[in-house]
């Protein structure tokens, strides 16, 4: 949270319509503000989305500290995935370059794009999501996919609001990878589809009345 919070208080937010925020972090901070979810739930804009039902392709959004502002001070967890990724067979993604410099350097063979649309093709291809990164697990919740993010930072609680589970090591990452079964899959899919539908309506029924939509209210009915 920025220093200079309260004068934006003051001088900027102050002035806005609505203000909306993805986490209890910046709901305290900001006066007045909602509490909904990251708009990464619906960079994938359909609502009516078929559950997943097998755990059979594994992404894991990989992450190091190759950024240092933004990276992960802890090795340990990148290293945990790297792991997780070499016994299981599973798919790397990075979503910077330095990342899949770093990531390719270790033989895992990462996907990585400069565009956001091969991302999407990339991850709703897959049936569980292991992330480092909050917005690896936003794109996963879009398409309906279970997901797992490592919790390394207090930014990490964000990943709640749109259905992913928060991994803080209180047990072992492949154990408890083990335990899921596809029903188990299944399960997780529908909730975060029901979720991605309830966060819809939400932001639907705070932006509505200052005009700031002309979109409509999900309802199952009018889909047929």
């Amino acid at each position: 949270i920025p220093n200079n919070i309260e004068s934006l208080n003051s001088h900027v937010f102050s002035k806005a319509k609505v203000k909306i925020t993805r986490d209890l972090q910046a709901h305290r901070h900001l006066h007045g503000s909602h509490v909904v979810c990251c708009p990464a739930f619906f960079c994938h804009p359909e609502l009516d989305i078929k559950p997943k039902t097998q755990k059979n392709k594994v992404a894991v959004c990989w992450q190091s500290n190759a950024i240092k502002c933004c990276g992960v001070k802890n090795g340990n967890m990148t290293d945990m995935l790297t792991k997780f990724i070499q016994k299981n067979k599973a798919q790397a993604v990075c979503h910077s370059f330095p990342d899949f410099i770093a990531a390719s350097k270790l033989g895992l063979d990462p996907f990585f794009s400069s565009s956001y649309r091969d991302y999407f093709d990339f991850y709703k291809e897959f049936d569980l999501v292991i992330s480092l990164r909050v917005h690896g697990s936003g794109v996963a919740s879009s398409f309906g996919i279970p997901n797992i993010t490592i919790g390394h930072d207090s930014r990490s609680e964000a990943v709640t609001y749109f259905g992913s589970e928060l991994f803080t090591g209180s047990c072992n990452l492949q154990e408890y990878f083990d335990s899921i079964d596809d029903a188990e899959i299944e399960n997780r899919s529908r909730k975060i589809i029901d979720l991605k539908r309830e966060k819809y309506n939400q932001y639907i029924d705070i932006l509505k009345p200052t005009k700031l939509t002309t979109l409509e209210k999900y309802n199952e009915k009018d889909m047929g």
